[in-house]
């Protein structure tokens, strides 16, 4: 906590996890290549926020960082790990995808990671 002119500030903090998007399906491995045009997988660790708790979690697929242009932003139970989408259209060989997750605590702070 911060005092300043006698008035207290609290940083917000939002939900905390290992800090990284692991492309793949393989628990603990990110991969460069996925095999398949027409599907896409990442996993992370679980979220959590010991003073508000995660109430949503939410994920999307995208073109470049922070797009959605891929898969929409699609809502998770808050304490999703992994996600596994069958496309509609299968991606261009060779072309990049960023998977984005974000999680919400209680306090309405997000916390945001891309792959």
């Amino acid at each position: 906590m911060l005092l300043l002119n006698n008035f207290s500030f609290v940083a917000l903090v939002g939900p905390v996890n290992g800090g990284q998007i692991l492309d793949g399906t393989e628990e603990g491995i990110d991969v460069d290549i996925q095999k398949s045009r027409t599907s896409i997988a990442a996993h992370w660790n679980a979220f959590e926020d010991l003073e508000s708790d995660v109430v949503r979690v939410t994920w999307c697929a995208g073109s470049s960082p922070d797009a959605c242009d891929l898969v929409e932003k699609t809502e998770l139970t808050s304490t999703s790990t992994s996600v596994r989408k069958v496309l509609v259209e299968a991606i261009r060989n060779g072309q990049r995808y960023y998977i984005t997750v974000n999680a919400t605590n209680g306090a309405g702070v997000v916390t945001s990671l891309t792959s």
